[in-house]
């Protein structure tokens, strides 16, 4: 929340649920995965804290802590072997299907010479 002047002598300062640079609060913002790697790339670093983090991105220091952790969770994943296996499960696939299609093309052209 931000504080706004109303000018009026008298009257209270008025909360505002806005961020300076127009975003309303209560809207979802939509992120792209490159922006999260990054946010939380920086804060695994250590060269700012948290609070600059979010001072600088205008986030919230949870969301920052909340994609750092999944950044740290995710890092196992990079060196085990289940994404080099998934890898070899989509070539195997692939390989499979183009099989799948040269025998479903075989099968059509013997069909064929049956019926003559």
């Amino acid at each position: 929340m931000y504080v706004k002047w109303s000018g009026k002598i008298g009257q209270f300062a008025t909360m505002y649920p806005t961020r300076p640079n127009g975003y309303d609060m209560n809207k979802q913002l939509n992120l792209s995965d490159q922006f999260k790697a990054a946010v939380a790339l920086e804060a695994l670093r250590g060269d700012k804290t948290v609070h600059e983090i979010v001072a600088k991105r205008q986030l919230h220091s949870t969301q920052v802590r909340t994609w750092k952790g999944q950044e740290i969770e995710g890092m196992a994943g990079v060196f085990s072997d289940k994404v080099k296996k998934a890898k070899n499960k989509d070539d195997e696939i692939k390989k499979l299907h183009a099989n799948i299609g040269q025998l479903a093309v075989k099968n059509d052209f013997l069909l064929q010479g049956l019926e003559r």
